[in-house]
Protein backbone atom coordinates (compact mmCIF):
# COMPACT_ATOMS: atom_id res chain seq x y z
CA UNK A 1 0.00 0.00 0.00
CA UNK A 2 0.99 3.59 -0.57
CA UNK A 3 2.42 5.64 2.31
CA UNK A 4 -0.77 7.66 1.89
CA UNK A 5 -2.50 4.76 3.63
CA UNK A 6 -0.17 4.86 6.62
CA UNK A 7 -2.32 7.30 8.49
CA UNK A 8 -5.55 8.79 7.21
CA UNK A 9 -7.31 11.31 9.38
CA UNK A 10 -10.37 13.46 8.91
CA UNK A 11 -11.46 15.45 11.94
CA UNK A 12 -14.63 17.40 12.46
CA UNK A 13 -15.89 19.39 15.41
CA UNK A 14 -19.33 18.44 16.69
CA UNK A 15 -21.07 20.41 19.44
CA UNK A 16 -21.86 17.28 21.46
CA UNK A 17 -20.79 13.65 21.52
CA UNK A 18 -22.93 10.56 21.79
CA UNK A 19 -22.19 9.27 25.29
CA UNK A 20 -22.89 5.84 26.76
CA UNK A 21 -23.54 5.94 30.49
CA UNK A 22 -21.78 9.32 30.52
CA UNK A 23 -18.58 8.04 28.91
CA UNK A 24 -17.07 8.85 25.54
CA UNK A 25 -16.78 5.86 23.23
CA UNK A 26 -14.92 5.22 19.99
CA UNK A 27 -15.82 2.46 17.56
CA UNK A 28 -12.89 0.49 16.16
CA UNK A 29 -14.03 -1.13 12.92
CA UNK A 30 -12.04 -3.26 10.48
CA UNK A 31 -12.22 -2.53 6.73
CA UNK A 32 -10.48 -4.89 4.32
CA UNK A 33 -9.38 -3.78 0.86
CA UNK A 34 -8.56 -6.58 -1.55
CA UNK A 35 -8.09 -4.39 -4.62
CA UNK A 36 -7.97 -0.72 -5.58
CA UNK A 37 -8.36 -1.28 -9.36
CA UNK A 38 -11.06 -2.39 -9.43
CA UNK A 39 -11.99 -1.10 -5.97
CA UNK A 40 -13.26 -3.81 -3.62
CA UNK A 41 -13.89 -2.92 0.02
CA UNK A 42 -15.19 -5.09 2.86
CA UNK A 43 -16.11 -4.37 6.47
CA UNK A 44 -15.98 -6.90 9.27
CA UNK A 45 -19.33 -7.35 10.99
CA UNK A 46 -17.82 -6.97 14.46
CA UNK A 47 -15.45 -4.53 16.06
CA UNK A 48 -14.72 -2.93 19.42
CA UNK A 49 -16.50 -0.17 21.29
CA UNK A 50 -13.70 1.44 23.32
CA UNK A 51 -14.54 3.61 26.32
CA UNK A 52 -12.80 6.33 28.26
CA UNK A 53 -12.56 5.65 31.99
CA UNK A 54 -13.59 9.11 33.19
CA UNK A 55 -17.03 10.54 32.56
CA UNK A 56 -17.10 13.17 29.85
CA UNK A 57 -17.46 16.85 30.68
CA UNK A 58 -17.53 20.01 28.58
CA UNK A 59 -16.11 22.14 31.39
CA UNK A 60 -12.97 23.99 30.32
CA UNK A 61 -11.15 22.66 33.38
CA UNK A 62 -11.65 19.15 32.03
CA UNK A 63 -9.66 19.87 28.87
CA UNK A 64 -6.17 19.27 30.18
CA UNK A 65 -3.50 16.61 29.96
CA UNK A 66 -4.55 15.44 33.41
CA UNK A 67 -7.85 14.24 31.91
CA UNK A 68 -6.64 12.27 28.91
CA UNK A 69 -8.73 9.30 30.05
CA UNK A 70 -11.84 11.45 29.61
CA UNK A 71 -11.17 12.23 25.94
CA UNK A 72 -9.06 9.32 24.67
CA UNK A 73 -10.36 5.76 24.52
CA UNK A 74 -7.06 3.98 23.73
CA UNK A 75 -6.45 0.94 25.88
CA UNK A 76 -2.84 1.94 26.55
CA UNK A 77 -4.03 5.04 28.41
CA UNK A 78 -7.16 3.72 30.09
CA UNK A 79 -5.93 0.30 31.19
CA UNK A 80 -3.65 1.89 33.81
CA UNK A 81 -6.47 3.96 35.31
CA UNK A 82 -8.17 3.02 38.55
CA UNK A 83 -11.44 1.23 37.95
CA UNK A 84 -10.56 -0.01 34.47
CA UNK A 85 -11.77 -3.51 33.70
CA UNK A 86 -13.11 -5.76 30.97
CA UNK A 87 -15.43 -8.74 31.09
CA UNK A 88 -13.72 -12.11 31.38
CA UNK A 89 -16.88 -13.78 30.07
CA UNK A 90 -17.25 -13.51 26.26
CA UNK A 91 -21.03 -13.81 26.65
CA UNK A 92 -21.21 -10.82 29.02
CA UNK A 93 -21.73 -8.06 26.51
CA UNK A 94 -22.42 -4.87 28.48
CA UNK A 95 -19.79 -4.71 31.17
CA UNK A 96 -16.30 -3.24 31.33
CA UNK A 97 -14.66 -0.61 29.17
CA UNK A 98 -14.46 -2.59 25.92
CA UNK A 99 -17.54 -4.06 24.24
CA UNK A 100 -18.18 -6.13 21.16
CA UNK A 101 -19.88 -3.92 18.57
CA UNK A 102 -21.90 -6.84 17.23
CA UNK A 103 -23.06 -8.21 20.59
CA UNK A 104 -22.79 -5.37 23.11
CA UNK A 105 -23.00 -2.01 21.36
CA UNK A 106 -25.92 -3.05 19.16
CA UNK A 107 -27.75 -4.47 22.18
CA UNK A 108 -27.30 -1.23 24.10
CA UNK A 109 -28.67 0.86 21.23
CA UNK A 110 -31.72 -1.35 20.79
CA UNK A 111 -32.44 -1.24 24.54
CA UNK A 112 -32.32 2.56 24.37
CA UNK A 113 -34.62 2.89 21.37
CA UNK A 114 -32.00 3.42 18.66
CA UNK A 115 -31.55 1.61 15.35
CA UNK A 116 -28.03 0.13 15.13
CA UNK A 117 -28.52 -0.93 11.51
CA UNK A 118 -29.05 2.64 10.31
CA UNK A 119 -25.95 3.79 12.20
CA UNK A 120 -23.92 0.88 10.81
CA UNK A 121 -25.04 1.86 7.30
CA UNK A 122 -23.67 5.37 7.91
CA UNK A 123 -20.39 3.87 9.16
CA UNK A 124 -20.12 1.79 5.99
CA UNK A 125 -20.65 4.98 4.01
CA UNK A 126 -17.75 6.64 5.86
CA UNK A 127 -15.50 3.65 5.17
CA UNK A 128 -16.28 3.56 1.43
CA UNK A 129 -15.77 7.31 1.01
CA UNK A 130 -12.44 7.12 2.86
CA UNK A 131 -11.22 4.44 0.45
CA UNK A 132 -12.46 6.44 -2.55
CA UNK A 133 -10.50 9.43 -1.24
CA UNK A 134 -7.18 7.56 -1.28
CA UNK A 135 -7.88 5.39 -4.33
CA UNK A 136 -6.10 7.64 -6.88
CA UNK A 137 -2.90 7.86 -4.82
CA UNK A 138 -2.78 4.11 -4.19
CA UNK A 139 -3.50 3.17 -7.81
CA UNK A 140 -0.90 5.60 -9.13
CA UNK A 141 1.73 4.44 -6.62
CA UNK A 142 1.00 0.78 -7.43
CA UNK A 143 1.36 1.46 -11.16
CA UNK A 144 4.66 3.27 -10.56
CA UNK A 145 5.95 0.22 -8.68
CA UNK A 146 4.62 -2.22 -11.27
CA UNK A 147 1.97 -3.73 -8.97
CA UNK A 148 -1.20 -2.93 -10.91
CA UNK A 149 -2.52 -6.50 -10.79
CA UNK A 150 -0.94 -8.08 -7.72
CA UNK A 151 -3.51 -10.71 -6.78
CA UNK A 152 -3.51 -11.82 -3.17
CA UNK A 153 -2.45 -8.37 -1.96
CA UNK A 154 -4.70 -6.90 0.70
CA UNK A 155 -4.87 -4.28 3.42
CA UNK A 156 -6.67 -4.74 6.72
CA UNK A 157 -7.29 -1.43 8.48
CA UNK A 158 -8.16 -0.49 12.04
CA UNK A 159 -10.48 2.49 11.67
CA UNK A 160 -11.71 4.63 14.55
CA UNK A 161 -15.09 6.33 14.31
CA UNK A 162 -16.79 8.64 16.83
CA UNK A 163 -20.53 9.35 16.94
CA UNK A 164 -21.97 12.75 17.67
CA UNK A 165 -25.22 13.34 19.53
CA UNK A 166 -27.19 12.95 16.27
CA UNK A 167 -25.54 9.52 15.80
CA UNK A 168 -23.62 10.78 12.79
CA UNK A 169 -20.25 9.00 12.43
CA UNK A 170 -16.99 10.94 12.14
CA UNK A 171 -13.80 9.35 10.85
CA UNK A 172 -11.01 9.89 13.37
CA UNK A 173 -8.19 7.83 11.88
CA UNK A 174 -7.40 4.66 10.01
CA UNK A 175 -4.27 2.62 10.77
CA UNK A 176 -2.62 0.04 8.54
CA UNK A 177 -1.24 -2.03 11.40
CA UNK A 178 -4.13 -2.74 13.79
CA UNK A 179 -3.48 -4.94 16.80
CA UNK A 180 -4.68 -8.48 16.13
CA UNK A 181 -3.92 -9.94 19.54
CA UNK A 182 -5.75 -9.30 22.80
CA UNK A 183 -6.12 -10.54 26.36
CA UNK A 184 -9.83 -9.68 26.32
CA UNK A 185 -11.87 -12.90 25.82
CA UNK A 186 -14.48 -11.56 23.40
CA UNK A 187 -11.78 -9.84 21.33
CA UNK A 188 -9.84 -13.07 20.98
CA UNK A 189 -12.95 -14.80 19.63
CA UNK A 190 -13.82 -11.92 17.30
CA UNK A 191 -10.29 -11.46 15.96
CA UNK A 192 -9.76 -15.18 15.41
CA UNK A 193 -12.93 -15.28 13.30
CA UNK A 194 -11.84 -12.17 11.42
CA UNK A 195 -8.35 -13.51 10.69
CA UNK A 196 -9.80 -16.84 9.53
CA UNK A 197 -12.16 -15.03 7.15
CA UNK A 198 -9.32 -12.83 5.89
CA UNK A 199 -7.16 -15.84 5.00
CA UNK A 200 -10.09 -17.45 3.18
CA UNK A 201 -10.75 -14.31 1.15
CA UNK A 202 -7.16 -13.97 -0.02
CA UNK A 203 -6.95 -17.64 -0.98
CA UNK A 204 -5.46 -19.54 1.97
CA UNK A 205 -8.25 -22.12 2.28
CA UNK A 206 -8.71 -25.84 2.60
CA UNK A 207 -10.09 -25.77 -0.95
CA UNK A 208 -7.83 -26.20 -3.96
CA UNK A 209 -7.55 -22.61 -5.16
CA UNK A 210 -6.78 -23.45 -8.78
CA UNK A 211 -9.67 -25.92 -9.07
CA UNK A 212 -12.23 -23.60 -7.50
CA UNK A 213 -11.13 -20.58 -9.53
CA UNK A 214 -11.40 -22.68 -12.69
CA UNK A 215 -14.93 -23.74 -11.73
CA UNK A 216 -15.97 -20.14 -11.03
CA UNK A 217 -14.36 -18.95 -14.27
CA UNK A 218 -16.25 -21.51 -16.36
CA UNK A 219 -19.54 -20.72 -14.63
CA UNK A 220 -19.07 -17.00 -15.31
CA UNK A 221 -18.40 -17.73 -18.99
CA UNK A 222 -21.44 -19.99 -19.23
CA UNK A 223 -23.66 -17.56 -17.35
CA UNK A 224 -22.71 -14.68 -19.65
CA UNK A 225 -23.16 -16.84 -22.75
CA UNK A 226 -26.69 -17.81 -21.67
CA UNK A 227 -27.61 -14.16 -21.26
CA UNK A 228 -25.69 -12.75 -24.21
CA UNK A 229 -28.83 -12.18 -26.36
CA UNK A 230 -30.21 -9.86 -23.70
CA UNK A 231 -27.03 -7.86 -23.17
CA UNK A 232 -26.71 -4.32 -24.46
CA UNK A 233 -24.54 -4.05 -27.56
CA UNK A 234 -22.09 -1.85 -25.66
CA UNK A 235 -21.91 -4.20 -22.69
CA UNK A 236 -18.45 -4.72 -21.22
CA UNK A 237 -19.37 -8.38 -20.71
CA UNK A 238 -18.96 -9.01 -24.44
CA UNK A 239 -15.47 -10.27 -25.38
CA UNK A 240 -13.94 -10.22 -21.89
CA UNK A 241 -10.17 -9.91 -21.80
CA UNK A 242 -8.37 -12.45 -19.59
CA UNK A 243 -7.63 -9.71 -17.06
CA UNK A 244 -11.27 -8.60 -16.98
CA UNK A 245 -12.48 -12.16 -16.54
CA UNK A 246 -10.05 -12.76 -13.68
CA UNK A 247 -11.31 -9.63 -11.93
CA UNK A 248 -14.81 -11.18 -11.95
CA UNK A 249 -13.40 -14.47 -10.68
CA UNK A 250 -11.76 -12.52 -7.83
CA UNK A 251 -15.10 -10.89 -7.01
CA UNK A 252 -16.94 -14.22 -6.92
CA UNK A 253 -14.21 -15.96 -4.95
CA UNK A 254 -14.33 -13.27 -2.30
CA UNK A 255 -18.12 -13.33 -2.17
CA UNK A 256 -18.13 -17.04 -1.37
CA UNK A 257 -15.28 -16.95 1.13
CA UNK A 258 -15.86 -13.59 2.85
CA UNK A 259 -17.03 -15.14 6.15
CA UNK A 260 -17.44 -12.41 8.75
CA UNK A 261 -16.76 -9.65 6.20
CA UNK A 262 -19.45 -7.82 4.27
CA UNK A 263 -18.68 -6.29 0.89
CA UNK A 264 -19.46 -2.58 1.07
CA UNK A 265 -18.13 -1.67 -2.38
CA UNK A 266 -19.20 -2.43 -5.02
CA UNK A 267 -22.79 -3.20 -3.97
CA UNK A 268 -25.69 -2.95 -6.41
CA UNK A 269 -27.89 -0.91 -4.08
CA UNK A 270 -25.34 1.84 -3.44
CA UNK A 271 -22.80 1.76 -6.26
CA UNK A 272 -24.54 4.43 -8.36
CA UNK A 273 -24.03 6.84 -5.47
CA UNK A 274 -20.31 6.15 -5.20
CA UNK A 275 -19.12 5.76 -8.81
CA UNK A 276 -19.34 9.52 -9.54
CA UNK A 277 -17.07 10.16 -6.54
CA UNK A 278 -14.20 8.18 -8.06
CA UNK A 279 -11.61 10.44 -9.64
CA UNK A 280 -11.10 8.16 -12.64
CA UNK A 281 -13.63 6.15 -14.62
CA UNK A 282 -11.82 2.81 -14.49
CA UNK A 283 -13.18 0.09 -16.84
CA UNK A 284 -12.84 -2.69 -14.26
CA UNK A 285 -15.04 -0.76 -11.83
CA UNK A 286 -17.73 -0.38 -14.49
CA UNK A 287 -17.35 -4.06 -15.41
CA UNK A 288 -17.86 -5.15 -11.80
CA UNK A 289 -21.02 -3.05 -11.54
CA UNK A 290 -22.46 -4.41 -14.77
CA UNK A 291 -21.63 -7.98 -13.73
CA UNK A 292 -23.36 -7.53 -10.35
CA UNK A 293 -26.52 -6.27 -12.05
CA UNK A 294 -26.56 -9.20 -14.49
CA UNK A 295 -25.59 -11.66 -11.77
CA UNK A 296 -28.32 -10.51 -9.39
CA UNK A 297 -30.94 -10.72 -12.12
CA UNK A 298 -30.46 -14.50 -12.26
CA UNK A 299 -29.39 -17.31 -9.95
CA UNK A 300 -25.63 -17.31 -10.43
CA UNK A 301 -24.94 -17.33 -6.69
CA UNK A 302 -26.75 -20.59 -6.17
CA UNK A 303 -25.27 -22.21 -9.28
CA UNK A 304 -21.72 -21.22 -8.40
CA UNK A 305 -22.11 -22.41 -4.82
CA UNK A 306 -22.44 -25.96 -6.12
CA UNK A 307 -18.90 -25.74 -7.51
CA UNK A 308 -17.43 -25.13 -4.07
CA UNK A 309 -17.36 -28.63 -2.66
CA UNK A 310 -15.47 -29.89 0.36
CA UNK A 311 -12.10 -31.38 -0.66
CA UNK A 312 -11.81 -35.12 -0.44
CA UNK A 313 -9.52 -35.96 2.50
Amino acid sequence: MSPTMARMSCRGISPTLFLINGYKSTLRVYPLITSFDPLRVYLNRDGIAKFSTKKFSTDLEAHSSANLNMHITNQAINSIMQGYGVSEDPSETLSGFRWSIYLGWRKYLIEHGQDPESIWTKIKDVVVKAMIAVEPAVVNASAHLGYERLRGAFQLLGTDVDLDSTLHPWLIESNVNPTLHSKVPFERVHKLEMISSLFNIIGFTKFDRKTVRHAIRERIRGYIEERRPGLNASSLLHDLTPDALESLVDLEWEEHFRGSFERVFPVVDTVDKYLPLLESDRPLNRLAVEWLHVRNAGRFHHDAHNALQEPQL
